[in-house]
């Protein structure tokens, strides 16, 4: 199907509506308006022919009675209803006219005997009925009635005519209004249409204005959906911005300070040993800086896609903590690493293996960073009935955290003023505990710290259990 072809089939809601119920009462009203003209034809009929039948047997009774056939039947038919509908002729055996009320009627042809016809006379239509009476001496006569249909009911048809009209000038109306409702309904539509537009167009910030006093609870919803949306998404671009701002800033640094060691060497480092020792030793120190920094970013941006497909993963806890903490004694040999493990098996904790060995590896690291006196790192997990968690348990002995950095250390590039300055080479950049802050909040992990200035930092996960049915 080409685009041009779909481009076709795109029909306006309103049209397509109006569109309906326009097919939908011209239909109706159709069926409506001949279901009335043959009820009234149908009716009409009926009557017209049992008062032909009536009249008929009248007829017949005053013709047995009365051989004066032109006197008597003029002077009878002047008192009979319907009178000027009425045409009544007669032949004899042989059929020939003797009596006709009406002159141009004299040239008739018998007919069928006591069957109620349908003739043309004159081009008008007519009811013609054919009897055969005996009168008292033994004659036979051929009695005719004609009666005009349209003629006897005139003012039925009128009515008839009238109310079909009405019919449809209500139905007119009704479309109208059908319209105008539509219209009316579909405008809340028309201005999330227009809100959307605006988003195509990078216009953040901008809201459906579709309130409840507009009164579509249905479109309500899909307005405060949008508006979440364009909440969500601008919360998303701040921080998007920010970051781009922020991994600017802090590359600018490290940048800088290699340009100025390069320059140094450039002017002075071929001549004085000691400044390109010093320029050699500071440019690594900023190259690895900037390595782990990059690292950092990467694996932020590594998990943004990575988490969803693992929220029904389950791991073994103690099994991954002494993985990570095997390899952290092998990079980290001047460290101690004590892990306390549970004479008990502990349940399997909901989290991806991955995911969950990255944490850790992100709170040993951090206390690594930050324990350049006493080296002793202790790590355990044990089992927490009454949360139903498995709780890990991060504590070093190194310089400790302030009150006021404990509320920004899962700030995005955040580091406290004495101890993360940039002059530590192992410092990073302040996205680790931001990283593990984000798989927490996917995995339902309540993270909580503890920390002391000079005295230590204690980080404890309460990872869900997998429940016993899983």
């Amino acid at each position: 199907m080409t685009d041009e072809k779909k481009k076709l089939e795109i029909v306006s809601l309103r049209n397509r509506i109006v569109k309906k119920v326009f097919l939908a009462t011209i239909i109706g009203t159709f069926f409506l308006l001949a279901s009335l003209w043959a009820l009234v034809y149908s009716t009409s009929n009926n009557r017209e022919r049992a008062a032909m039948q009536q009249t008929q047997e009248r007829l017949e009774d005053f013709l047995k009675h009365d051989i004066q056939i032109q006197k008597g039947l003029n002077s009878y038919l002047d008192i009979l209803p319907f009178r000027d509908d009425l045409i009544v002729l007669v032949f004899d055996k042989q059929e020939h006219l003797l009596y006709a009320s009406d002159q141009t009627f004299d040239r008739i042809s018998i007919g069928e005997l006591g069957v109620i016809e349908s003739v043309r006379q004159d081009s008008r239509s007519y009811y013609r009925l054919t009897s055969l009476i005996q009168l008292d001496d033994g004659t036979e006569l051929y009695l005719q009635q004609y009666r005009s249909f349209f003629s006897g009911h005139i003012q039925l048809w009128f009515v008839l005519v009238v109310i079909s009209i009405s019919i449809l000038l209500l139905a007119i109306s009704f479309l109208f209004t059908v319209y105008r409702t539509v219209s009316d309904e579909v405008y809340p539509i028309r201005k999330l249409n227009t809100a959307f537009r605006q988003i195509i167009d990078d216009s953040f910030g901008t809201k459906s204005q579709i309130l409840y006093e507009d009164g579509i609870l249905e479109i309500q919803q899909i307005a405060d959906n949008y508006n979440q949306l364009i909440l969500n998404m601008e919360e998303q671009n701040a921080k998007q911005i920010q970051f781009i701002s922020d991994v600017s800033h802090e590359l600018r640094t490290p940048v800088t300070v290699l340009k100025g060691y390069i320059n140094m060497l450039l002017r002075w480092g071929r001549e004085d040993e000691v400044v390109l020792e010093e320029s050699l030793q500071s440019s690594l120190k900023e190259a690895q800086r900037m390595e782990i920094m990059i690292k950092d970013m990467l694996d932020m941006i590594r998990i943004q896609g990575n988490i969803a497909d693992h929220l029904d993963d389950v791991t073994d806890v103690e099994e991954s903590i002494l993985d990570v903490v095997d390899n952290f004694k092998v990079l980290r040999n001047d460290f101690k690493f004590v892990f306390t493990e549970n004479r008990e098996l502990l349940p399997l904790a909901q989290i991806y293996q991955v995911h969950f060995e990255q944490m850790i590896v992100i709170l040993i690291d951090n206390a690594i960073k930050y324990s350049a006196e006493n080296k002793e790192i202790e790590i355990s997990a044990t089992e927490n009935l009454e949360k139903q968690t498995i709780q890990v348990l991060v504590r070093d002995h190194g310089q400790g955290i302030s009150q006021e950095d404990l509320k920004h250390i899962f700030d995005r590039f955040y580091r406290a003023s004495k101890a993360r300055t940039s002059k530590d080479t192992q410092a990073g950049v302040g996205i680790g505990l931001s990283i593990l802050k984000k798989l927490a909040d996917a995995y339902s992990i309540q993270v909580s710290v503890r920390s002391e200035p000079g005295v230590g930092t204690e980080f404890i996960l309460d990872i869900p259990q997998v429940p016993e049915e899983k």
